[in-house]
């Protein structure tokens, strides 16, 4: 087993896998998942979508029949999948044991919606918080926080 305790953490544009002997310190990298489409602009989204469009009557303006936001969520549902797809692997081949999922709200409840048993039941610790970019030492600070403030 490569570490006791995985450490996902996740926004719309990417993932950081993290390994740590016992949820905290140190953290250890261990895998980098990049979400380019989770960090485009709808209009960009909407101008590569096969969308059926309807053209405005006053306007004359061409909008697709898809709402703005009906694609960054579907897109945001596509990634969480991608990331809970990625850690039943990893659970299977027995590299690690717990989980702590650390991600916007939004995110972290669509990966809560993804997540089936048995992998669900590895989940020790969930922290609805904006940390992608946070060093391992800020991350690993956070975690003990949230963990303390659980118990």
């Amino acid at each position: 087993m490569e570490k006791d305790t995985w450490v996902l953490v996740a926004d719309q544009a990417g993932a950081r896998i993290f390994a740590c002997g016992r949820l905290g310190r140190p953290l250890t990298l261990v895998e980098e998942i990049s979400h380019a489409e989770g960090s485009a602009h709808v209009g960009e989204l909407l101008a590569d979508s096969t969308a059926p469009r309807v053209q405005d009557a006053q306007s004359g303006a061409r909008h697709s029949m898809a709402e703005r936001g009906d694609v960054k969520r579907e897109l945001s549902e596509r990634f969480a999948r991608q990331l809970v797809n990625t850690l039943e692997k990893a659970r299977k081949a027995g590299r690690f044991a717990k989980l702590a999922l650390v991600a916007p709200p939004q995110l972290l409840g669509q990966l809560r919606e993804q997540l089936h048993r048995p992998l669900a039941d590895t989940v020790v610790l969930e922290l609805d918080k904006h940390l992608t970019d946070a060093s391992p030492e800020a991350l690993a600070s956070a975690l003990d926080e949230a963990r303390a403030a659980a118990q």
